[in-house]
């Protein structure tokens, strides 16, 4: 590997340009104050690795020898029970990791990670990730920030989970997600059971009453918000 560029697993464009990669990481919010002898670092040891959509990249408990980035595309972080349950954590986008907690502290994956859609993910082994967190602390710095924000929204989904109802995870989502849907995902009952940590029958005797109640109303196989600010309430101050 040379700072010429950076390697590609797949056959589709063997090389790309390091200087290309390191503009590109420094517009991720990750990065934006690293400096760029460190990102350069960085991108010698960058592999590019494509994921076909949903393709497992990782499974929970699996050691941990890559940390990965999200290039372009989506992935889902989701926990499966042994019975079969499914909790959706989160969605992950560009520039954001899939599994840095279990990279740093040398754990299994905590969580496993499947392609929403087709991936481009950055890769780098954890040993050389290492090696230039020793070299640079404001490297060191950004992914201890992006370690405390993560630790945040895990607290934030653990105490919805263990104090909020149904009912009120359940206003949360339809309002966090009324706008905004990632790329090919169609919002089953199902689907926003296992984001809710639910099943899909209560869900669906939830929904039927927010139609009830004037909430929201199907319309063409879609669920409309009618009453926002009903169902802000419903939240409990959860949402703002």
């Amino acid at each position: 590997m040379t700072t010429a560029g950076v390697r590609r697993d797949t056959p589709r464009d063997p090389l790309v340009q390091a200087g290309d990669m390191i503009e590109r990481l420094g517009r991720w919010p990750l990065f934006r104050d690293v400096d760029q002898e460190a990102l350069a670092d960085l991108v010698q040891h960058v592999i590019i690795r494509d994921h076909p959509a949903g393709q497992i990249v990782f499974v929970a408990g699996e050691p941990s020898h890559y940390l990965y980035w999200v290039d372009s595309g989506f992935a889902a972080l989701r926990q499966i029970s042994p019975e079969g349950r499914e909790l959706i954590l989160e969605y992950v986008g560009p520039g954001r990791s899939l599994n840095l907690a279990a990279t740093i502290d040398g754990g299994p994956q905590v969580t496993t990670a499947e392609g929403l859609t087709d991936l481009s993910l950055l890769a780098i082994e954890r040993t050389a990730l290492l090696g230039l967190l020793d070299e640079h602390s404001d490297l060191t710095l950004a992914l201890a920030r992006r370690l405390a924000q993560e630790a945040r929204h895990l607290s934030e989904t653990v105490r919805g989970l263990a104090l909020d109802t149904v009912r009120m995870r359940l206003a949360t989502f339809l309002l966090e997600h009324a706008e905004e849907t990632p790329p090919q995902e169609r919002w089953t009952q199902e689907r926003i059971a296992a984001h809710i940590g639910t099943v899909r029958d209560v869900v669906g005797r939830s929904l039927r009453d927010f139609v009830q109640e004037g909430l929201v109303r199907r319309e063409q196989g879609q669920l409309v918000i009618v009453d926002r600010q009903g169902l802000e309430r419903e939240t409990g101050g959860t949402i703002g």
